[in-house]
């Protein structure tokens, strides 16, 4: 995978972002920074649609012989990720529409939307060209 989230900094009260554990499938191999979504029971899996509600930022690389069946996401953070199409400062962001094409990227989720929830995970803290990177506060 590529184009993973970049940490800038961990906010909440103990500056670890505050972290939520979600369960994995213990061959699943993922890594650090990529967007994740809810699946059920409080499962995180890859993002794989625009309109699938964000677990959070994975907080570290999950090997898949690791064996390991829980991991944890970043909820409360500043990070730098990748517009698939223009941003403006302050504009609400959600994973992009075409996942498959633009994994880990990013959209600007329109002022007239209608998704509400975890599927609008942030907002962005700069303009961010299509193509380029910007920081996003994300709050989960």
């Amino acid at each position: 995978m590529a184009n993973e989230a970049t940490k800038v900094e961990l906010l909440g009260a103990n500056r670890d972002s505050d972290p939520r554990s979600f369960k994995v499938a213990s061959s699943a191999s993922i890594v650090k920074g990529a967007l994740m979504q809810f699946a059920d029971p409080r499962t995180a899996a890859l993002c794989a649609s625009a309109i699938t509600p964000i677990a959070g930022i994975l907080a570290m690389e999950k090997s898949g012989t690791d064996y390991s069946t829980t991991l944890s996401v970043w909820t409360n953070s500043i990070v730098t990720m990748i517009a698939s199409q223009a941003i403006t400062a302050g504009q609400w962001v959600k994973a992009a529409s075409d996942v498959s094409t633009y994994p880990n990227f990013i959209d600007p989720a329109a002022s007239t939307s209608t998704a509400s929830g975890a599927i609008i995970f942030g907002y962005a803290l700069d303009d961010i060209g299509a193509n380029t990177s910007g920081e996003v506060r994300v709050l989960l």
